[in-house]
């Protein structure tokens, strides 16, 4: 069999695939909108618009001063702060430090017995001072420095007691607590504390294991006492309150 074969020109080609192929649309975007030009900062009063924003600079600049000038005077006021006399009580003798220390104790404990707490609390404050630049350097120095400040903080905590100054009170009962775990004076000005705050229940743990370690306590005994009548008048309360809400919603009934 034979084939036949056409022969196709190019031009007759090109003619049938330009009839065949279908033109693609043309899109046509439409013009981007053209951005609005911004005001521009004019000069050095920087004016935009009708306002003025040199005013707020200026402001700025002020207020950043006035804290460098702060910061700086800060400086200077602590550089320029006489440390002398601490020096000077550093270098002394630790004996004559605890001798002055046990002075001012004593001071504060005449001051406390004619009831002048503030007064106490100042010479006590000087006497534990003392005790800041005090170095011991022997076992009887160092014993000597242990009773002086337990003994300091112990009576701190009473004359802030007084005053009712009983953040100032517990602090002191820590340094106490620190240094003398269990100590009964210490833990019998925390309860106390603690009664005033009508934190009776935590009073009354402290008050119990006091007067169960000594039980001729007599200030301990008489503490229990005033915190577990204390308790029973907050329960009779509750019961009437109680009492008086039942009764009240019987008769709504």
């Amino acid at each position: 069999m034979e084939r036949t074969i056409t022969t196709v020109k190019c031009q007759d080609f090109a003619k049938y695939c330009l009839s065949t192929l279908k033109p693609k649309p043309i899109e046509i975007k439409p013009p981007e909108p053209k951005p609005e030009p911004k005001e521009e900062i004019q000069g050095p009063e920087r004016v935009i618009g009708t306002t003025n924003y040199k005013k707020w600079e200026e402001f700025k600049e002020a207020e950043e001063s006035e804290e460098k000038k702060q910061a700086e005077e800060y400086i200077k006021s602590m550089c320029s702060q006489d440390h002398r006399k601490e020096i000077e009580l550093y270098e002394r003798p630790t004996k004559e430090k605890l001798i002055a220390c046990s002075q001012f104790k004593t001071q504060g404990n005449d001051a406390y017995k004619q009831k002048n707490y503030s007064l106490a609390a100042l010479f006590y404050r000087k006497g534990l001072l003392q005790l800041d630049y005090t170095f011991p350097e022997d076992a009887k120095d160092e014993q000597t420095f242990k009773d002086l400040e337990i003994s300091l903080h112990l009576n701190m905590c009473i004359a802030k007691y007084y005053l009712e100054e009983y953040d100032e009170c517990l602090s002191h009962v820590g340094q106490v607590l620190k240094h003398s775990p269990g100590n009964p004076k210490a833990l019998y000005r925390k309860a106390l504390v603690l009664y005033k705050r009508d934190l009776l229940n935590e009073s009354r743990e402290i008050m119990i294991k006091i007067v169960s370690e000594n039980n001729k306590n007599q200030e301990a005994i008489e503490l229990l006492m005033q915190i577990d009548k204390k308790l029973e008048d907050y329960k009779s309360k509750q019961k009437k309150v109680f009492k008086a809400m039942i009764d009240g919603q019987e008769v709504n009934k």
